[in-house]
């Protein structure tokens, strides 16, 4: 079945001769898309298990994979006139009007210069714009929207929408690539008239140096070990941890705290029913050293300004509330 979906799509696209199959620039797409996530979280499980080593490049990660980012596909727009993740597929990228290339920039120093900002810059922004929305998002949701700029109002309100847009349109390129009307099944490839074809032996970048060649050999073979890689750090730091965690478990479970705040406590209205408010509940919050559980908002602010659970008077702070989410 999946052969025949693949000879169906190529057969869609081969109007234009040369064009690879739907299959093959979404799996490239999906490729280049998740290796920065996979990174991230191999530094988070180093930071975790070694802050002092580690901590300061989990932090400045996005940074830090940008620029070595920049120089991999750098490395491979020079040497395969493709990204790292077209030439894994054994694609490339082939401009639609004349350039001048050189020997570094075979596709040409504007195209490249281009290339380069859509696979490395351009994503590094949509994930730093993305972040601010949820910072926020979550400080909106902390005070209720009081006090908050009409400039922060607008983001919050434009920025779904454009995002939904954005989907919309990768989604009509992809849909217009796969039955054959379309040369583009991006709009960034379009932007700058450059479309992928099926890697042809005789179109190359220069000739690799032994260490050119190297480094394209390692980057294509990581792709290979990653997962490997990740799966082992974690079991490694599990297996150093099990003996500390066992022995953590094995030790008696503390007593509840004896002395209570006599004037914090208050009475427990019916199920659904914030003690604090005595509505309904929005946004259930529980409180991890109590159990009770309260308006995200009201639970929020008494907390903050007393640092104990209002119905038991157990000291908590911030860090104690866990936001419930109820299915829908």
């Amino acid at each position: 079945m999946a052969e025949f979906g693949d000879a169906l799509s190529t057969a869609l696209t081969s109007q234009n001769e040369g064009l690879p199959s739907v299959f093959e620039v979404l799996a490239q797409d999906n490729l280049s898309s998740s290796i920065r996530p996979a990174i991230k979280h191999l530094f988070k499980v180093l930071a975790q298990n070694a802050p002092h080593r580690f901590g300061w490049c989990y932090a400045w990660f996005d940074e830090l994979y940008t620029v070595v980012h920049s120089a991999v596909e750098h490395h491979f727009l020079s040497n395969h006139l493709a990204s790292f993740a077209e030439h894994y597929y054994d694609l490339q990228r082939k401009p639609l009007f004349f350039t001048t290339p050189t020997t570094h920039f075979p596709l040409g120093r504007r195209i490249h210069l281009y290339s380069v900002i859509f696979l490395t810059v351009f994503p590094y922004l949509q994930l730093k714009v993305e972040d601010q929305y949820k910072t926020i998002k979550e400080n909106h949701d902390f005070s209720g929207g009081r006090d908050f700029s009409r400039i922060k109002k607008i983001f919050l309100f434009c920025y779904p929408i454009l995002q939904t847009f954005w989907n919309a349109v990768i989604l009509y390129y992809n849909f217009m690539f796969a039955i054959g009307k379309s040369d583009y099944h991006s709009p960034l490839y379009r932007a700058i008239k450059t479309k992928l074809i099926i890697a042809d032996p005789f179109l190359s970048g220069q000739e690799q140096t032994g260490i050119a060649s190297f480094l394209t050999n390692f980057l294509g073979g990581g792709v290979h070990v990653g997962v490997f890689v990740l799966q082992f750090i974690e079991w490694w730091y599990d297996e150093n941890n099990e003996s500390s965690i066992k022995q953590v478990m094995k030790q008696p479970i503390p007593d509840p705290p004896t002395s209570v705040i006599q004037k914090s406590k208050i009475p427990v209205p019916k199920a659904g029913v914030c003690p604090l408010c005595n509505r309904l509940r929005k946004n259930d919050t529980a409180v991890m050293t109590s159990g009770y559980v309260f308006c995200y908002v009201c639970i929020y602010k008494y907390v903050k300004s007393n640092r104990c659970c209002p119905v038991t008077g157990y000291k908590t702070e911030i860090n104690n509330l866990a936001k419930i989410y109820l299915p829908t």
